[in-house]
Protein backbone atom coordinates (compact mmCIF):
# COMPACT_ATOMS: atom_id res chain seq x y z
CA UNK A 1 0.00 0.00 0.00
CA UNK A 2 1.56 3.39 -0.87
CA UNK A 3 1.88 5.74 1.46
CA UNK A 4 -0.69 8.93 2.01
CA UNK A 5 0.95 12.00 1.28
CA UNK A 6 -0.76 14.96 3.00
CA UNK A 7 0.55 18.82 3.55
CA UNK A 8 1.58 17.14 6.78
CA UNK A 9 4.28 14.89 4.97
CA UNK A 10 5.20 17.85 2.04
CA UNK A 11 5.64 20.48 5.46
CA UNK A 12 7.92 17.12 7.39
CA UNK A 13 5.13 17.40 9.83
CA UNK A 14 4.49 14.79 12.23
CA UNK A 15 1.02 14.13 11.33
CA UNK A 16 -1.27 14.20 14.26
CA UNK A 17 -4.56 14.45 12.18
CA UNK A 18 -5.31 12.55 9.19
CA UNK A 19 -6.44 15.11 6.52
CA UNK A 20 -9.86 13.13 6.08
CA UNK A 21 -12.09 16.19 7.12
CA UNK A 22 -15.17 17.14 5.62
CA UNK A 23 -14.52 20.81 4.68
CA UNK A 24 -11.55 23.33 4.69
CA UNK A 25 -12.35 24.85 8.10
CA UNK A 26 -12.05 21.12 9.79
CA UNK A 27 -8.59 20.73 7.94
CA UNK A 28 -7.33 24.08 8.53
CA UNK A 29 -8.17 23.62 12.10
CA UNK A 30 -6.60 20.11 12.53
CA UNK A 31 -3.13 21.55 10.95
CA UNK A 32 -3.32 24.53 13.16
CA UNK A 33 -3.60 22.17 16.18
CA UNK A 34 -0.58 19.83 14.20
CA UNK A 35 1.53 23.13 14.20
CA UNK A 36 0.65 24.11 18.32
CA UNK A 37 1.75 20.85 19.32
CA UNK A 38 5.14 20.40 16.92
CA UNK A 39 5.79 24.33 18.49
CA UNK A 40 6.09 23.47 21.61
CA UNK A 41 6.89 19.47 21.88
CA UNK A 42 8.42 18.72 18.83
CA UNK A 43 11.98 17.35 17.91
CA UNK A 44 12.32 21.13 16.34
CA UNK A 45 10.41 22.86 19.00
CA UNK A 46 10.49 24.39 22.29
CA UNK A 47 10.69 20.71 23.93
CA UNK A 48 11.00 19.94 27.85
CA UNK A 49 9.43 23.10 29.40
CA UNK A 50 10.82 22.50 33.40
CA UNK A 51 9.46 25.14 35.70
CA UNK A 52 11.53 28.49 36.20
CA UNK A 53 13.44 27.35 33.22
CA UNK A 54 14.39 29.29 30.17
CA UNK A 55 12.51 27.28 28.18
CA UNK A 56 9.34 27.54 30.54
CA UNK A 57 9.31 31.22 29.60
CA UNK A 58 9.95 30.67 26.20
CA UNK A 59 6.93 28.58 26.14
CA UNK A 60 4.82 31.13 27.76
CA UNK A 61 6.14 34.02 25.69
CA UNK A 62 5.03 32.14 22.78
CA UNK A 63 1.45 31.09 23.56
CA UNK A 64 0.96 34.71 24.24
CA UNK A 65 2.28 35.34 20.66
CA UNK A 66 -0.41 32.81 19.48
CA UNK A 67 -3.31 34.35 21.36
CA UNK A 68 -2.36 37.70 19.65
CA UNK A 69 -2.03 36.06 16.41
CA UNK A 70 -5.82 35.04 16.96
CA UNK A 71 -6.45 39.20 17.61
CA UNK A 72 -7.02 37.96 21.18
CA UNK A 73 -4.87 40.09 23.69
CA UNK A 74 -2.88 37.89 26.03
CA UNK A 75 -1.41 39.30 28.98
CA UNK A 76 1.82 37.38 31.04
CA UNK A 77 1.49 36.90 34.54
CA UNK A 78 4.32 36.29 36.46
CA UNK A 79 4.69 35.03 40.09
CA UNK A 80 7.25 34.07 42.26
CA UNK A 81 6.71 30.83 44.76
CA UNK A 82 8.73 28.32 46.08
CA UNK A 83 8.78 25.08 44.73
CA UNK A 84 10.28 22.08 43.55
CA UNK A 85 13.84 20.96 45.93
CA UNK A 86 14.42 24.84 46.00
CA UNK A 87 14.44 26.99 49.05
CA UNK A 88 14.19 30.45 47.93
CA UNK A 89 11.36 31.94 45.80
CA UNK A 90 11.58 30.62 41.60
CA UNK A 91 9.74 32.56 38.82
CA UNK A 92 7.47 31.23 36.76
CA UNK A 93 4.33 32.93 34.62
CA UNK A 94 0.69 32.29 33.58
CA UNK A 95 -0.51 33.38 30.02
CA UNK A 96 -3.96 34.73 30.61
CA UNK A 97 -6.53 35.58 27.46
CA UNK A 98 -10.21 36.48 27.53
CA UNK A 99 -13.34 36.73 25.31
CA UNK A 100 -16.38 38.67 26.43
CA UNK A 101 -19.49 37.34 26.11
CA UNK A 102 -22.91 38.86 26.69
CA UNK A 103 -23.23 38.27 30.46
CA UNK A 104 -21.31 38.76 33.70
CA UNK A 105 -21.26 35.14 34.43
CA UNK A 106 -17.32 33.75 33.65
CA UNK A 107 -16.10 30.20 32.48
CA UNK A 108 -12.40 29.67 32.74
CA UNK A 109 -10.49 27.05 30.39
CA UNK A 110 -7.20 26.39 32.17
CA UNK A 111 -4.27 23.70 30.48
CA UNK A 112 -0.90 23.57 32.12
CA UNK A 113 1.93 23.87 29.69
CA UNK A 114 5.23 23.49 31.65
CA UNK A 115 7.03 19.40 31.84
CA UNK A 116 9.24 17.11 33.29
CA UNK A 117 12.64 17.21 32.45
CA UNK A 118 14.49 15.38 29.27
CA UNK A 119 15.91 13.18 31.71
CA UNK A 120 12.72 11.26 31.78
CA UNK A 121 12.69 11.05 27.75
CA UNK A 122 9.64 13.36 28.03
CA UNK A 123 8.87 16.09 25.66
CA UNK A 124 5.57 16.80 27.12
CA UNK A 125 3.49 15.99 23.83
CA UNK A 126 0.37 14.73 25.95
CA UNK A 127 1.06 16.17 29.14
CA UNK A 128 -0.05 18.69 28.02
CA UNK A 129 1.40 20.72 25.04
CA UNK A 130 -1.70 18.83 23.35
CA UNK A 131 -4.20 20.46 26.06
CA UNK A 132 -2.60 23.42 24.97
CA UNK A 133 -2.74 23.16 21.59
CA UNK A 134 -6.20 22.12 21.89
CA UNK A 135 -7.25 25.32 24.51
CA UNK A 136 -5.65 27.24 21.37
CA UNK A 137 -8.04 26.18 18.91
CA UNK A 138 -10.66 26.32 21.21
CA UNK A 139 -10.05 30.27 21.59
CA UNK A 140 -9.89 30.97 17.85
CA UNK A 141 -13.41 29.08 17.39
CA UNK A 142 -15.25 31.18 20.40
CA UNK A 143 -13.15 34.58 18.73
CA UNK A 144 -14.65 33.75 14.92
CA UNK A 145 -18.11 33.65 16.48
CA UNK A 146 -20.88 36.89 16.82
CA UNK A 147 -21.25 36.45 20.49
CA UNK A 148 -21.30 34.12 22.95
CA UNK A 149 -23.32 34.37 26.06
CA UNK A 150 -20.45 33.69 28.92
CA UNK A 151 -17.30 35.64 29.41
CA UNK A 152 -14.06 32.79 28.35
CA UNK A 153 -11.08 33.14 30.07
CA UNK A 154 -8.06 30.93 29.15
CA UNK A 155 -5.29 30.33 31.24
CA UNK A 156 -2.05 28.71 30.53
CA UNK A 157 -0.41 27.65 33.61
CA UNK A 158 3.12 27.46 34.61
CA UNK A 159 5.15 25.73 37.19
CA UNK A 160 2.11 23.13 37.66
CA UNK A 161 4.52 20.00 37.23
CA UNK A 162 6.06 21.00 40.98
CA UNK A 163 2.92 22.09 42.97
CA UNK A 164 0.32 23.20 41.01
CA UNK A 165 1.55 26.99 41.47
CA UNK A 166 0.34 29.00 38.56
CA UNK A 167 -3.19 27.96 39.35
CA UNK A 168 -2.52 28.45 43.00
CA UNK A 169 -1.14 31.79 41.91
CA UNK A 170 -4.10 32.79 39.44
CA UNK A 171 -6.66 31.86 42.28
CA UNK A 172 -5.04 33.97 44.45
CA UNK A 173 -4.99 36.80 42.19
CA UNK A 174 -8.48 36.60 41.28
CA UNK A 175 -9.89 38.99 43.95
CA UNK A 176 -7.94 41.63 42.96
CA UNK A 177 -9.25 41.68 39.62
CA UNK A 178 -12.24 42.43 37.58
CA UNK A 179 -13.14 38.78 38.38
CA UNK A 180 -15.31 38.14 41.32
CA UNK A 181 -15.16 34.90 42.91
CA UNK A 182 -19.09 34.88 42.24
CA UNK A 183 -18.97 35.52 38.55
CA UNK A 184 -17.07 32.32 38.02
CA UNK A 185 -19.59 29.52 37.60
CA UNK A 186 -17.48 27.27 36.57
CA UNK A 187 -13.36 25.92 35.50
CA UNK A 188 -12.80 23.72 32.90
CA UNK A 189 -8.91 21.70 33.78
CA UNK A 190 -7.41 20.19 30.47
CA UNK A 191 -5.04 17.56 31.21
CA UNK A 192 -3.44 14.74 29.21
CA UNK A 193 -6.99 15.11 27.60
CA UNK A 194 -5.60 12.68 24.77
CA UNK A 195 -3.08 9.62 25.05
CA UNK A 196 -5.39 7.26 27.44
CA UNK A 197 -7.49 4.00 26.57
CA UNK A 198 -10.82 6.40 26.92
CA UNK A 199 -11.52 9.72 27.65
CA UNK A 200 -13.35 11.21 31.24
CA UNK A 201 -15.24 13.51 32.37
CA UNK A 202 -14.69 14.28 36.08
CA UNK A 203 -15.79 16.66 39.37
CA UNK A 204 -13.56 17.03 42.06
CA UNK A 205 -13.80 14.11 45.16
CA UNK A 206 -16.63 15.02 47.53
CA UNK A 207 -15.09 13.93 50.46
CA UNK A 208 -12.50 17.36 49.79
CA UNK A 209 -8.80 17.94 49.06
CA UNK A 210 -6.62 19.63 50.94
CA UNK A 211 -6.58 22.92 50.42
CA UNK A 212 -4.06 26.00 51.39
CA UNK A 213 -5.94 27.85 54.22
CA UNK A 214 -10.28 27.90 54.53
CA UNK A 215 -11.79 24.41 53.34
CA UNK A 216 -15.18 25.72 53.93
CA UNK A 217 -16.01 27.08 50.43
CA UNK A 218 -14.65 23.48 48.66
CA UNK A 219 -16.72 23.06 45.59
CA UNK A 220 -17.55 19.14 45.22
CA UNK A 221 -20.81 20.08 42.96
CA UNK A 222 -20.45 17.94 39.69
CA UNK A 223 -22.84 20.04 38.18
CA UNK A 224 -20.60 21.08 35.04
CA UNK A 225 -19.67 17.49 35.01
CA UNK A 226 -23.01 15.93 34.18
CA UNK A 227 -24.29 18.70 31.65
CA UNK A 228 -20.85 18.11 29.81
CA UNK A 229 -21.45 14.09 30.37
CA UNK A 230 -25.14 15.41 29.16
CA UNK A 231 -23.95 17.25 26.40
CA UNK A 232 -21.47 14.80 25.31
CA UNK A 233 -24.50 12.03 24.55
CA UNK A 234 -25.95 14.38 22.37
CA UNK A 235 -23.49 14.78 20.32
CA UNK A 236 -22.55 11.07 20.19
CA UNK A 237 -19.14 11.56 21.54
CA UNK A 238 -17.64 8.93 23.75
CA UNK A 239 -16.76 10.72 27.38
CA UNK A 240 -17.63 9.00 30.42
CA UNK A 241 -18.08 8.45 34.02
CA UNK A 242 -15.44 6.34 35.49
CA UNK A 243 -16.51 3.70 37.55
CA UNK A 244 -16.38 3.78 41.51
CA UNK A 245 -14.12 2.52 43.59
CA UNK A 246 -13.11 2.77 47.18
CA UNK A 247 -10.74 5.52 46.86
CA UNK A 248 -12.35 7.29 43.86
CA UNK A 249 -16.24 7.55 43.83
CA UNK A 250 -17.66 7.54 40.49
CA UNK A 251 -17.26 10.31 37.91
CA UNK A 252 -14.64 12.14 40.91
CA UNK A 253 -11.00 12.72 40.50
CA UNK A 254 -8.05 13.82 42.71
CA UNK A 255 -6.13 16.76 43.69
CA UNK A 256 -3.15 16.06 41.17
CA UNK A 257 -3.90 18.94 38.60
CA UNK A 258 -4.84 22.58 38.13
CA UNK A 259 -8.17 22.15 39.17
CA UNK A 260 -7.56 21.58 42.53
CA UNK A 261 -7.10 25.15 43.93
CA UNK A 262 -10.33 26.07 42.01
CA UNK A 263 -12.28 23.53 44.09
CA UNK A 264 -10.64 24.65 46.87
CA UNK A 265 -12.15 28.33 46.72
CA UNK A 266 -15.72 27.45 45.88
CA UNK A 267 -15.67 27.18 41.99
CA UNK A 268 -17.15 24.14 40.72
CA UNK A 269 -14.60 22.19 38.40
CA UNK A 270 -14.61 19.85 35.44
CA UNK A 271 -11.13 17.98 35.00
CA UNK A 272 -11.15 16.46 31.16
CA UNK A 273 -8.43 13.18 30.94
CA UNK A 274 -7.62 10.60 28.58
CA UNK A 275 -6.62 7.13 30.55
CA UNK A 276 -8.12 3.60 31.80
CA UNK A 277 -9.31 3.65 35.48
CA UNK A 278 -10.27 -0.45 34.82
CA UNK A 279 -6.47 -1.26 35.10
CA UNK A 280 -5.37 -1.74 38.59
CA UNK A 281 -2.07 -0.10 38.87
CA UNK A 282 0.95 0.49 41.54
CA UNK A 283 -1.59 2.11 43.96
CA UNK A 284 -5.31 0.63 42.96
CA UNK A 285 -7.59 2.13 40.73
CA UNK A 286 -6.22 5.62 40.57
CA UNK A 287 -6.45 6.33 36.93
CA UNK A 288 -2.42 6.76 36.99
CA UNK A 289 -2.46 4.05 34.57
CA UNK A 290 -3.47 5.41 31.20
CA UNK A 291 -3.17 2.48 28.95
CA UNK A 292 -3.32 -1.64 28.55
CA UNK A 293 -0.92 -0.84 25.48
CA UNK A 294 1.63 -3.40 26.39
CA UNK A 295 4.69 -1.20 24.88
CA UNK A 296 3.99 0.73 28.03
CA UNK A 297 4.16 -2.44 30.38
CA UNK A 298 6.86 -4.55 31.45
CA UNK A 299 4.80 -7.54 31.43
CA UNK A 300 0.65 -6.90 31.45
CA UNK A 301 -2.15 -9.30 32.16
CA UNK A 302 -5.03 -8.50 29.74
CA UNK A 303 -7.40 -10.69 31.80
CA UNK A 304 -6.87 -8.85 34.82
CA UNK A 305 -5.52 -5.58 33.92
CA UNK A 306 -2.50 -5.22 35.73
CA UNK A 307 0.83 -6.53 35.85
CA UNK A 308 1.54 -10.12 35.80
CA UNK A 309 5.01 -9.28 37.36
CA UNK A 310 3.93 -6.66 40.80
CA UNK A 311 7.20 -7.36 42.10
CA UNK A 312 9.29 -6.47 38.80
CA UNK A 313 6.94 -4.19 36.71
CA UNK A 314 8.70 -0.74 36.01
CA UNK A 315 6.15 0.60 33.62
CA UNK A 316 2.90 0.73 34.76
CA UNK A 317 1.15 1.55 31.89
CA UNK A 318 1.90 5.13 32.13
CA UNK A 319 2.38 7.60 29.21
CA UNK A 320 3.04 10.78 31.10
CA UNK A 321 6.61 11.93 32.44
CA UNK A 322 7.98 9.34 30.52
CA UNK A 323 10.07 7.94 27.35
CA UNK A 324 6.50 6.93 25.74
CA UNK A 325 5.56 10.93 25.79
CA UNK A 326 7.13 11.48 22.22
CA UNK A 327 5.34 12.36 18.63
CA UNK A 328 6.97 9.94 17.33
CA UNK A 329 6.24 6.99 19.63
CA UNK A 330 2.36 8.20 20.26
CA UNK A 331 1.79 8.29 16.28
CA UNK A 332 3.47 4.80 16.08
CA UNK A 333 1.93 2.89 19.46
CA UNK A 334 -1.69 4.81 19.17
CA UNK A 335 -2.18 5.81 14.71
CA UNK A 336 -5.00 8.31 14.79
CA UNK A 337 -6.10 8.12 18.15
CA UNK A 338 -5.07 11.56 19.40
CA UNK A 339 -6.64 13.18 16.64
CA UNK A 340 -9.76 11.54 17.30
CA UNK A 341 -9.33 12.44 20.87
CA UNK A 342 -8.62 15.83 20.32
CA UNK A 343 -11.36 16.39 17.69
CA UNK A 344 -13.74 14.71 20.48
CA UNK A 345 -13.08 17.17 23.14
CA UNK A 346 -12.71 20.25 20.49
CA UNK A 347 -16.55 19.25 19.51
CA UNK A 348 -17.75 18.87 23.15
CA UNK A 349 -16.21 22.57 24.57
CA UNK A 350 -16.54 24.45 21.31
CA UNK A 351 -20.28 22.85 21.42
CA UNK A 352 -20.95 23.35 25.02
CA UNK A 353 -19.58 26.98 25.03
CA UNK A 354 -21.39 28.09 22.44
CA UNK A 355 -25.05 27.32 23.87
CA UNK A 356 -24.31 27.10 28.01
CA UNK A 357 -26.04 29.34 29.73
Amino acid sequence: MLEKITLCTLLLLPCFFAMSADNAEDKDRQLLITSYINALAGDSGIGPRIAASKMEKRAAEWIATEFEKLNISAEVQPFERVFGQKTAPQRSQNVIARIDGTSDKTFIIGAHYDSVPASTGSMGVIDNAASVALMLAIADHMNSMPKIKNNVVFVAFGAEEVGLNGAKHFVESISQTTLENENIIGMINLDTITGGDYQYIHSAKTAGYECDGDTSKFAADPIWRDTLLTHSSKLNLPFKKHAGNAEYPAGETGAWSDHSPFACVGIPVVHIEATNFDIVGLNGQDGYSQTVNPAMWTCFDKDTLTTCDRPNEKKWGRIWHTEFDRIDVLNREFPGRLETQLNNVFLLLSSFLSTSD
